[in-house]
């Protein structure tokens, strides 16, 4: 009797998403959504603004099951570029999603209101 086994291997894929740019106001909160498909399953990483990466939810950063990102609480120095790196044996996917602050940053760091 001969048995014959394939393992297949296919790199992950990131859905189209409609939304890679956002502007929200400081406190406010926003979703990326990087769903992505591979075999084995891609697992969902993603790349704040400072190069940090982060697999996991934390205080302020909450990853869902299908690898969307909420950002709670948004501050300035969430602004920025965020990379959904989506990653599996055979390989990984990046796609690019930006954030910026809606407002006057002056304001934010200024008393005076002639600046």
């Amino acid at each position: 009797m001969h048995v014959h086994i394939s393992v297949m291997t296919a790199p992950p894929r990131i859905h189209p998403s409609s939304q890679t740019y956002a502007r929200v106001k400081p406190g406010g909160n926003i979703r990326f959504d990087c769903e992505a498909l591979g075999e084995p399953r891609p697992k969902i990483l993603w790349m704040l603004p400072n190069n940090d990466v982060i697999g996991a939810s934390n205080d302020r950063y909450l990853m869902h099951v299908n690898g969307s990102l909420d950002i709670r609480a948004v501050k300035l120095i969430d602004a920025g570029e965020y990379v959904c790196i989506a990653r599996n044996l055979a390989g990984d996917k990046r796609k690019v999603y930006k954030l910026d602050l809606d407002g006057n940053p002056c304001s934010i760091f200024s008393s005076n209101p002639n600046i």
